[in-house]
């Protein structure tokens, strides 16, 4: 089973989401995932993503040249923490 935080994970190419274990079922967008973005939040981060039932939306380009990461539906303070983060890398 994948990780639990996949169910909080939305990319957007343009034209479809992608939610959940539909990300696993393309390889360009697992690879995607397993090279960038989520998993370089700090694991207790993505914890409290998933409890405030918050998701990471991340936009990208159809040929994933470029991206845009995004947090919604989480608490100001989770908000400000992402942003702190974020602005890292």
């Amino acid at each position: 089973m994948p990780d639990k935080i996949i169910q909080n994970i939305i990319i957007f190419d343009g034209e479809k989401e992608y939610v959940g274990t539909e990300i696993y079922k393309d390889d360009r967008l697992k690879k995607f995932m397993n090279d960038y973005y989520v998993w370089h939040f700090p694991k207790d981060f993505q914890n409290e993503v998933i409890e405030q039932n918050g998701t990471f939306y991340i936009t990208v380009y159809k040929d994933l040249s470029e991206s845009n990461i995004k947090l919604k539906n989480v608490s100001q303070d989770t908000l400000d923490r992402f942003y702190q983060i974020y602005n890292q890398y």
